[in-house]
């Protein structure tokens, strides 16, 4: 019996040393995920009005290979100081995978779930091509690692040809 006991007591032991472990890794890990400094060049202002801002859109709407993107991006410091919310960006619509190369910023959304996605606005870091196939690797310009997943050329929607601010 008392065997039996220091058995369970080690195991429980265990368990609690492997979530702590966990929990730090996950919290330190965090840390490393997010650039700790911020950068040291600003996002440049805005100085674009919204006069002129819809008269591009107005431009570039009789043209379907390109869309002013001014909607607003999340703030999530992920592509500074290039990129923040109140950036307006011109994307290209028509691209094919052999259009894309690394350095591109793309918008891509990823499947969550059944019925929703997530989109994101990376920049490409890596290609890879398995049985005729592209895959993409992205990575905020912010960030120090890659995102966690292959990008698929049909959840690309579209490629940042300029930037507006």
């Amino acid at each position: 019996m008392e065997e039996k006991t220091k058995d369970i007591i080690g195991r429980i032991i265990f368990g609690i040393l492997i979530l702590y472990v966990g929990i730090t890794i996950g919290i330190y890990g965090y840390k490393f995920y997010i650039s700790e400094n911020p950068p040291i060049i600003p996002s440049p202002s805005n100085h674009f009005n919204q006069e002129l801002i819809s008269g591009m859109s107005s431009f570039l709407s009789n043209n379907s290979d390109y869309r002013l993107y001014s909607d607003g991006n999340t703030d999530t410091h992920s592509m500074l100081p290039i990129l923040n919310k109140d950036t307006s960006i011109i994307l290209y619509l028509n691209f094919t995978e052999e259009d894309i190369q690394i350095g591109d910023i793309i918008i891509y959304e990823i499947p969550i779930g059944t019925n929703s996605v997530r989109g994101y606005m990376h920049r490409v870091v890596e290609i890879n091509e398995i049985n005729q196939t592209f895959f993409y690797i992205a990575r905020g310009d912010n960030l120090q690692v890659d995102d966690f997943w292959n990008i698929k050329y049909d959840e690309i929607f579209g490629v940042v040809v300029g930037v507006l601010y």
